[in-house]
């Protein structure tokens, strides 16, 4: 049975109907809830004028939300050409996330952990995934990548995630993202799921450049 379950759950008709399910939830989260923005958005926007790529760092517990968010929050760019991606994980839960991305327009860079075994197909898709990371954000759009990821510990800056940035050699800010009301699960990350009419505060760090 927990096999039929795990089974059921890796069919790519039934993710894809949990993650439109998921985006008309988290529409009406955004539609119902009034947004704040903190911090240093407006120098965000004019580094992103310069056609220079950036990296947006939040948690992994917040990924799925904050990359909605910000997709909202940089509507303008995105309409002007600025492309805004996110790198999600090769698991069951990151390819869920991965559709909820799509839903709402944004790009998905599929990727993990590289895997110290040469030539395993994990470790081809994962330096895949950072040639597509690096060529995104040369071309002069944003990477959404979790501080944390892929694996934590929560909160935590996960080293892997910052020799790839050394390597993109670009900028990045840090962006918080908070709910007056909100569930926390007993996930790994502390993932946390935000309630109707709500009370978002978007918070943007300094821009830190390479």
């Amino acid at each position: 049975m927990k096999n039929f379950i795990k089974k059921f759950f890796r069919n790519d008709i039934v993710q894809k109907i949990i993650a439109y399910i998921f985006h008309f939830y988290i529409y009406f989260v955004y539609k119902t809830s009034k947004i704040i923005i903190k911090g240093s958005l407006n120098e965000v926007r004019d580094y992103i004028k310069l056609n220079k790529g950036i990296v947006l760092f939040t948690w992994h517990g917040r990924m799925l939300i904050a990359g909605i968010g910000l997709n909202s929050v940089f509507r303008k760019e995105i309409d002007n050409g600025i492309k805004i991606a996110v790198l999600s994980s090769f698991h069951r839960d990151g390819k869920i996330a991965s559709h909820i991305m799509k839903t709402f327009n944004i790009g998905v860079i599929e990727g993990s952990s590289i895997n110290p075994k040469k030539g395993s197909t994990k470790n081809k898709k994962s330096l895949t995934a950072i040639r597509q990371i690096l060529k995104t954000l040369h071309d002069g759009s944003m990477v959404i990548l979790a501080a944390d990821g892929p694996r934590g510990p929560a909160h935590k800056m996960n080293t892997k995630i910052t020799d790839l940035v050394q390597k993109a050699d670009t900028s990045i800010v840090s962006v918080s993202i908070s709910a007056k009301y909100k569930k926390e699960l007993k996930t790994w990350d502390k993932f946390q799921i935000f309630f109707p009419f709500n009370k978002i505060i978007v918070e943007f760090g300094s821009i830190m450049a390479p």
